[in-house]
């Protein structure tokens, strides 16, 4: 097991974790999320907040897929993004739709737990990946 191979996973868990408590990626990262669900909403018709949390869920769950297959780092990067990206917003709306008004006090912790979940998946992706591939 080499640290080149998990070097991506822990470096988007380092940055997140370290922004969580001055969370200016997080509030890009929602602004854009804001953005694919009003499209989404558009085009479906169906309530922002009822598909935000399943179609965040599903578009982690892909984007994590398609990062376990990427071959290249530059490939990897991308989908990591990504996967931050919908994480994050599964959080938030995770969060909201448990406690209430997501602008409460509480909003590092929402972070916090968006940063262990993106480190986690992106880790257990590579781990995977290096398992079968070294068998």
């Amino acid at each position: 097991m080499k640290l080149n191979e998990y070097i991506i996973s822990l470096i988007f868990f380092g940055v997140l974790l370290i922004t969580s408590f001055i969370p200016f990626v997080q509030v890009i990262l929602m602004y854009w999320n804001g953005g694919i669900l009003a499209v989404t909403e558009e085009l479906t018709g169906i309530d922002g907040f009822d598909l935000a949390i399943p179609l965040n869920l599903i578009l982690t769950i892909v984007s994590l897929f398609v990062y376990f297959k990427s071959k290249t780092k530059g490939m990897k990067i991308p989908f990591a993004v990504l996967t931050m990206f919908f994480i994050n917003g599964f959080t938030v709306f995770g969060f909201e739709s448990i406690f209430g008004n997501s602008d409460a006090d509480f909003y590092a912790w929402q972070f916090i737990i968006g940063a262990l979940l993106t480190g986690l998946g992106l880790f257990t992706a590579d781990f995977f990946r290096h398992k079968l591939t070294y068998k």
